[in-house]
């Protein structure tokens, strides 16, 4: 299980949100904050409070293939949260221009509707199936090449935009 939290949860009363949190933790909860970058928290926040997550606001994402403060940004978030064994979630993915400028973000989660709009229960089931070419399409987007240098195999991702490919 995986509460979602906002910045703005934690300024009324830290001393308690964080005991709080602590004893979610303790029951196994993992704990994720949303909308990480648009709210009112410092990055003292990352340390004082136990998350596993960090959700990197859709904010940042719309337009980041022509904004390069963004990408810095969202590089720098991605790069701060794996250095403090947190896992990252990017919001807003909607497109594959915005999909293509996190080629070389392997272990990130993506949510948006480039990868699915919100479906119900009943529609799970037919999900996969009905998803498949999208799925082929976003894999594409990440083809990796294996180059062999002194035996050794190295893999580099290469991100294209399948939608402008000829």
């Amino acid at each position: 299980m995986v509460i979602e939290i906002t910045e703005g949860v934690l300024i009324d009363d830290e001393a308690r949100a964080l005991k709080l949190l602590r004893h979610l933790k303790s029951l196994g909860v993992s704990i994720a904050i949303d909308d990480f970058g648009t709210g009112y928290a410092s990055l003292n926040y990352l340390r004082a409070f136990p998350f596993d997550k960090i959700k990197i606001d859709r904010a940042f994402m719309t337009g980041i293939q022509n904004d390069s403060e963004a990408q810095i940004i969202v590089r720098a978030t991605i790069g701060l949260a794996q250095d403090l064994g947190m896992g990252v979630v990017i919001e807003g993915v909607e497109c594959f221009d915005e999909l293509s400028v996190l080629y070389d973000q392997p272990d990130i989660l993506l949510q948006g509707y480039l990868v699915s709009r919100p479906i119900t229960c009943g529609e799970i089931s037919d999900f996969h199936e009905s998803s498949a070419g999208l799925r082929k399409e976003i894999a594409r987007t990440f083809q990796q090449d294996e180059k062999i240098d002194d035996g050794a195999v190295t893999r580099h991702s290469r991100a294209r935009n399948p939608r402008s490919a000829a």
